[in-house]
């Protein structure tokens, strides 16, 4: 009979360790749901989208004087002239081709052993 009571205070002991721990848990729930709302709307009011209205100007009562429309001077220059093409003065004027360089041949090396780390 002792053995089975003692057992019987243990269980009741953890069922209980396990309702304050979720009673815990849903108060630590509900206040940082409760701190999100608190910093969002704080946020969204030190934020919010007024609109920037600027400074009432006095009306002139006279008329501004009118400034005359400037057109632009600037042009495009022309191209520059080609030079003439006439076969005589191409094949005097221009060299062959060079023949294209030799492309390097790949040589073979063995791999490298790295391990996995020091």
């Amino acid at each position: 009979m002792p053995v089975e009571r003692h057992r019987h205070f243990h269980l009741n002991a953890r069922n209980q360790g396990l309702r304050r721990l979720q009673v815990m848990t849903r108060g630590v729930a509900v206040v940082t749901a409760v701190l999100t709302g608190v910093f969002a709307a704080l946020a969204a009011q030190s934020n919010a989208g007024r609109k920037h209205v600027p400074p009432v100007r006095p009306i002139r009562t006279s008329t501004p004087p009118v400034q005359p429309v400037r057109t632009r001077t600037n042009t495009v220059p022309p191209p520059p002239s080609l030079p003439p093409l006439s076969s005589d003065e191409q094949s005097q004027a221009a060299p062959p081709p060079a023949p294209p360089a030799q492309a390097p041949q790949p040589s073979y090396s063995p791999p490298a052993v790295t391990s996995g780390g020091s």
